[in-house]
């Protein structure tokens, strides 16, 4: 059963990685109608700073066995009078004695009351399930806090990780059991790749300890398909027998391997072992993403095996149409996996990511494994839209920042700023890495970049440059005049200064121009103008199209005054300007300074060398 199944994550724009709260839960119950159920319940969520709960991602998978065909319709979780109903997958109706139903989905607002019950009492957690014929509900369970175990097995063809999620009596004895088996890459029949066989699974996953077969999952139906690297997988509930077998499994997994046969015979088989597990959660206040790596270790230390789950949903319409897809990058930007899109979109628009898995042959997809547990602030998780990267880091977050002072990005210190405006912030702990836009394409700059957002006066502005100590961006446009808050977020807290905001605020850049005489033009960088005819988007990069200063600007070179034949935006940075202007007649020749005004507020002088 793919993971996208279990999980629907809210959320398009700035990452950042966090340490989630996790809880795995089981219920079990039986009904003299329906016959018995098995609910799996697993959860991540992250935390306000006082430790209130501030969202959470579910995913829910039952598993029914019933004399009689049923629709599993959903499900209610209560406390007290609180309650959750997670979204449910179109349901199936179970024909065959047993089968299964998944659903799940990003938790906000009244329902986080029922998730932190079941992270703090699972048990004191009531879970009805609701079916066509008795829409009032069937079986009602009791959740009970879960442990989860890994192992996987290698196999010539391909590789198979065993998820079980138990509870355990008073004797340690498994008393209730979901079962996922998940594979990747298996060969079948003439060496053809099972997964090229979407449909057809003609295996059967079998548990064995020496030559006696102690669980038999059976064979992956369409519900269970999953596709690119997974073929098929299979998630079930156990019977008393099974789940004697899988007490025995979880003491001592290397007296067990796992079996694949098809029509009777045993065609691929492999030692079990047991795996790791690392857990990211990447949050922001339009993404939120479940990140999950299990893996095994060679001798050296390093993954020699591994499957890496990435689901994700971004809460925006726009971004859901626009998303081409995600990748594993360097922090910097250099591509290092691209993630296929698994062709999930239930509910629609849902941004379903499947998992990759990664077999002993594969050095390089280990190797990128191995870096993100490794070096997790050095490896980001890229979403791929039309204007650029949305891009956080897995590694964890920077701490609480502090803002010391907000100039113009000429370093120019200024009383005000005009919308538009490039400035720069400059603090500690802003962010956890330095970035810039070296390997960015696209005609927007990102509002997020490594982790980092600012907002001024309630909007998010473009970024060109993030560090631990500095940030880069545009004033956007739409910031009204008067006080205004600059807020930066570094991915976990926030700091803030207020600044004052002018209609222009020009100041220019110390660059020196090639020496001009009397008559000639020099050219002038600056920020701070103000908008221009055609208007300017914010964050937007300036096409050929010259986008003129709309009010008059003039000059004084020397003492003299100058013409300014024009004023334009430059193409390649949102912000920049450039300022044309003629040396008057009469100059001396020399080091001389320059000014520029609009109205009755003046920039910053710089000095231009006249001949």
């Amino acid at each position: 059963m793919r993971k996208v199944m279990l999980f629907s994550l809210l959320g398009a724009g700035m990452l950042h990685a966090q340490a989630s709260i996790e809880a795995q839960c089981l219920a079990t119950g039986d009904d003299p109608a329906e016959g018995s159920a098995t609910i799996y319940f697993q959860m991540a969520a992250s935390t306000e700073n006082n430790g209130a709960l501030r969202a959470a991602l579910a995913g829910v998978f039952t598993w029914v066995t019933s004399p009689r065909a049923i629709n599993v319709t959903g499900l209610e979780f209560r406390s007290g009078e609180a309650v959750y109903r997670p979204g449910m997958a179109p349901s199936t109706p179970i024909r065959d004695g047993e089968g299964a139903t998944a659903g799940g989905g990003g938790v906000t607002g009244a329902p986080l009351v029922v998730i932190d019950a079941i992270l703090k009492n699972p048990a004191a957690v009531s879970v009805t399930m609701l079916t066509q014929d008795r829409p009032q509900g069937a079986f009602r369970c009791q959740l009970k806090k879960a442990e989860l175990n890994y192992v996987a097995a290698t196999m010539a063809g391909g590789y198979e990780m065993l998820l079980a999620s138990v509870t355990r009596d008073a004797n340690g004895a498994v008393e209730s059991a979901m079962v996922q088996s998940q594979i990747s890459q298996v060969r079948g029949a003439a060496g053809r790749g099972l997964a090229a066989v979407r449909g057809v699974y003609p295996w059967r996953t079998q548990i064995a300890s020496a030559d006696r077969v102690e669980i038999d999952l059976g064979s992956p139906t369409d519900a269970d398909a999953s596709v690119g690297g997974y073929p098929g997988g299979v998630m079930r509930g156990m019977n008393a027998s099974q789940r004697t077998a899988l007490t025995a499994l979880l003491a001592n997994p290397a007296a067990y391997e796992v079996r694949l046969a098809s029509n009777g015979e045993v065609v691929e088989r492999g030692r079990v072992r047991t795996m790791e597990r690392s857990i990211r959660y990447l949050r922001s206040s339009d993404i939120q993403s479940f990140v999950e790596i299990d893996f095994t270790r060679g001798e050296s230390g390093a993954p020699d095996s591994g499957v890496y789950y990435m689901i994700s949903d971004l809460q925006t319409n726009a971004a859901r149409a626009a998303a081409q897809g995600v990748r594993i990058a360097e922090a910097g930007g250099t591509p290092l996996l691209q993630i296929a899109r698994s062709g999930l979109d239930s509910p629609p628009g849902r941004f379903g990511l499947n998992g990759v898995g990664f077999t002993p042959d594969n050095e390089y997809g280990l190797g990128v494994l191995d870096r993100i547990l490794s070096y997790p602030d050095l490896t980001a998780l890229e979403f791929q839209l039309p204007s650029g990267v949305a891009r956080g880091l897995y590694g964890a977050a920077a701490g609480a920042p502090s803002m010391q002072s907000i100039v113009a990005a000429t370093l120019e210190a200024r009383g005000s700023f005009a919308p538009g405006s490039l400035i720069t912030i400059r603090g500690s702990k802003l962010g956890r890495l330095a970035g810039s836009l070296v390997s960015w394409q696209g005609r927007d700059l990102p509002t997020s970049l490594n982790g980092v957002v600012v907002e001024i006066a309630g909007r998010r502005a473009p970024l060109f440059y993030v560090s631990p100590d500095q940030v880069n961006v545009q004033v956007p446009f739409e910031t009204p005049t008067g006080r205004a808050t600059v807020a930066v977020h570094n991915g976990s807290e926030a700091t803030s200064l207020d600044v004052r905001i002018e209609a222009v605020a020009p100041t220019l850049f110390d660059i020196r121009p090639a020496a001009a005489g009397a008559g000639e033009v020099v050219d002038l960088y600056g920020t701070g103008f103000g908008q221009t005819s055609p208007a300017l988007s914010t964050g937007r990069i300036v096409d050929g199209d010259v986008a003129r200063r709309a009010g008059s600007v003039t000059a004084t070179l020397a003492g003299r005054g100058a013409d300014v034949i024009e004023v334009t935006a430059m193409p390649g940075l949102p912000g920049l300007y450039r300022a044309r202007v003629r040396v008057p007649a009469g100059t001396g020749a020399g080091m001389q300074p320059v000014v520029l005004r609009t109205g009755d507020t003046v920039s910053n002088s710089v000095i231009v060398p006249v001949r």
